[in-house]
């Protein structure tokens, strides 16, 4: 008898435990969506991936959208590298673009050139597992598929670099079982629902925010990221793609790595 009173006192305990974090959960979908209508099932869905993967709802890393009928959840491509680390360890990702030439041939380059007429890209997995096995994986993304017709959109402003992140979405998703139903927001910025235009606006202006660096804020930012033993160092496209994420500006970060390398902490944390 006691023993079953003791278990009950868990059980209440975690039940109660619970309900405070999803009252949380709702708290905070209604300060970031003040006009989007959720229902307990969308708390749940938030609150698994916030414990699941260490994500925030208030942070850009995930975002609830209204598309047919139902809540779905984006992602940044930023959560799902962190996840894939996780699962698959250190892992390489290379790009292949498929070019239209003039006279209509097609050919694959891994570099592209100002003119290039741009098909479509694949996204080539490397990685090994805990048994050493070598696995390669790959995935085709069809630019057309993901133009857009909006004014203003960053899949008509920055075509490639939008590809090359559904590209590589797409590939994880494949390999990592976590992230079978993930999708990031770029592979939906093409569409826009009636019922989330204040929503989809917002998004928009903050992914027209794009943060530049010089030349010499980026020598900086790869000189700290070396003498931090950073073992990813990283083009400065996509350092530049996760300040605008991150919407920092690239003076600021360079001082978190100042203080970093001081062993302070700075309240940014590096991708």
């Amino acid at each position: 008898m006691q023993l079953q009173n003791i278990n009950n006192n868990v059980t209440n305990q975690e039940t109660e435990a619970f309900k405070v974090e999803l009252r949380l959960v709702e708290k905070k979908i209604r300060y970031k969506f003040p006009n989007l209508q959720f229902s307990r099932d969308d708390m749940l869905m938030v609150h698994y991936y916030e414990k699941k993967f260490g994500a925030d709802i208030l942070s850009n890393e995930l975002s609830l959208f209204p598309r047919g009928g139902k809540n779905v959840i984006h992602v940044t491509i930023y959560l799902q590298r962190r996840i894939a680390r996780k699962a698959l360890g250190n892992y390489s990702l290379n790009f292949i673009f498929v070019i239209k030439e003039k006279d209509g041939h097609f050919v694959q380059r891994e570099f592209l050139s100002s003119d290039d007429n741009v098909i479509g890209c694949t996204a080539v997995l490397e990685y090994y597992d805990n048994q050493k096995n070598h696995y390669l994986m790959n995935n085709y993304v069809l630019l057309k598929e993901y133009r857009s017709l909006k004014e203003g959109s960053i899949w008509n402003s920055k075509p490639i670099v939008m590809l090359k992140k559904v590209a590589e979405a797409s590939v994880l998703r494949m390999v990592v079982p976590e992230m079978q139903n993930m999708y990031i927001k770029e592979e939906f910025d093409k569409d826009s629902d009636n019922t989330s235009t204040e929503i989809v606006k917002i998004e928009e202006i903050e992914l027209n925010q794009k943060v530049s660096m010089t030349d010499e804020e980026y020598k900086t930012i790869i000189g700290l990221q070396k003498r931090l033993d950073y073992q990813i160092i990283r083009s400065k496209e996509d350092i530049e793609d996760w300040l605008t994420n991150k919407q920092l500006e690239a003076s600021k970060y360079i001082i978190y790595l100042n203080k970093k390398k001081e062993g302070k902490e700075y309240g940014v944390r590096h991708w």
